[in-house]
């Protein structure tokens, strides 16, 4: 299915849904658990580095890779493009193309 399929898709279902003619489940999408500090060290960086790298709280990486803290939400996204390909995330943030 194409990601402009999916969109139109979706659009449909949220009017036909704030009409009150549709139920709707919503879908969750469920990552996997990262292990951040592996992602650093596959990537040749200091804790520091990362941080300013990516624009993630040094304070807030420590916690993540000692697991007092859990990323989530957008955070948690970014780790995965990050894990997938860093490249693109760095060109994003850093405007580099």
């Amino acid at each position: 299915m194409s990601a402009f399929k999916d969109i139109k898709d979706g659009l449909l279902e949220a009017i036909e849904h704030s009409k009150g003619n549709k139920k709707v489940n919503p879908r969750l999408t469920k990552f996997d658990d990262i292990d951040i500090k592996a992602l650093r060290h596959k990537l040749n960086l200091s804790q520091q580095e990362f941080a300013e790298k990516f624009y993630i709280s040094l304070r807030t990486l420590q916690n993540w890779e000692q697991k007092i803290k859990s990323p989530t939400g957008a955070s948690l996204v970014l780790l995965k493009v990050i894990e997938k390909n860093p490249l693109a995330v760095e060109q994003a943030l850093h405007n580099s193309y």
